[in-house]
């Protein structure tokens, strides 16, 4: 069974559930629970097809389960 690897470091993904923060018309969008693949090397997110269709679709559609202020700052 070939491994697979990560794109830019060669490091063996894996699976697991994290959190993905997507930018939308200088909008957040945070998303929990997100199924990915995740370089133990690098810490490089690879996310299925499927799983960016329904973020998208969640953006489109759904109404949040949470709300959160995110603080600011400038360098």
């Amino acid at each position: 069974m070939r491994k697979d690897l990560c794109a830019l470091c060669g490091g063996e993904k894996e699976e697991m559930v994290t959190q993905i923060e997507r930018w939308r018309d200088e909008k957040l969008y945070v998303f929990r629970k997100v199924k990915a693949k995740v370089c133990k090397k690098c810490g490089e997110i690879y996310i299925p097809a499927e799983s960016e269709k329904a973020m998208e679709e969640k953006i489109r559609k759904a109404k949040p389960i949470e709300v959160i202020k995110v603080p600011v700052y400038a360098l």
